[in-house]
C-alpha cells in the first residue's frame, strides 16, 4: 500500500498508435502502471476507447481515458467513423497517416495543459518525441512488435 501511495502523484501520458496491436498493448501497460499507483492518461479518438475493454474497478480511479477526436483531411476523406487502421483498406492508409499526424495539435494542447511527468509514446507516433519536447516533458518508446520480426 506504501508503494501506490507513493506514487499517486507520478501522472503517465501515454500515446499509442490507433491500430489494436499497438492500442491493447499500450492499454495493458496502463494497467501495470496502475498497479503501481501511478496515474495514467492513455490517449485515442472517441470510437476506440469505446471499443476498448474497461479497465479493473480497483484501478479505474488511477486510468483516465482522454478522447480526442480524430482529424479529418478533407483532401482524402476516410470512411465514416475510421478511427482506427482496421477501419480503413490498405489503399487509405496513406490518408490514415496524415490525418493521424494532424493529430499532433490537439495532443500538444492535452500535454501542455497537463504537464505530465512522462510521455510514453508509440514509435508510429514520431511527432510525440516533439511534442514531449515542447512541452518540458520527459519521454520514452514503448515498442510494439510482432514476435516474427525477430525471427
Amino acid at each position: 500500500m506504501e508503494r501506490e501511495n507513493s506514487n499517486n502523484n507520478i501522472h503517465v501520458v501515454l500515446l499509442p498508435f490507433l491500430a489494436f496491436g499497438h492500442l491493447i498493448p499500450f492499454q495493458q501497460l496502463a494497467i501495470a502502471l496502475a498497479k503501481s499507483g501511478i496515474r495514467v492518461s492513455y490517449v485515442s479518438t472517441p470510437r476506440n476507447i469505446e471499443r476498448l475493454s474497461k479497465p479493473p474497478r480497483n484501478l479505474s480511479h488511477l486510468i483516465n481515458f482522454v478522447s480526442l477526436p480524430f482529424p479529418i483531411v478533407e483532401s482524402h476523406p476516410l470512411p465514416d467513423g475510421a478511427e482506427a487502421t482496421v477501419d480503413i483498406a490498405v489503399n487509405e492508409f496513406k490518408f490514415f497517416i496524415k490525418a493521424f499526424d494532424l493529430w499532433k495539435q490537439p495532443f500538444q494542447r492535452f500535454v501542455s495543459e497537463q504537464k505530465p511527468n512522462w510521455l510514453v509514446m508509440d514509435f508510429m507516433a514520431h511527432w510525440g518525441a516533439d511534442v514531449a519536447q515542447n512541452c518540458g516533458v520527459p519521454v520514452m518508446a514503448f515498442l510494439v512488435f510482432s514476435i516474427g520480426v525477430l525471427i
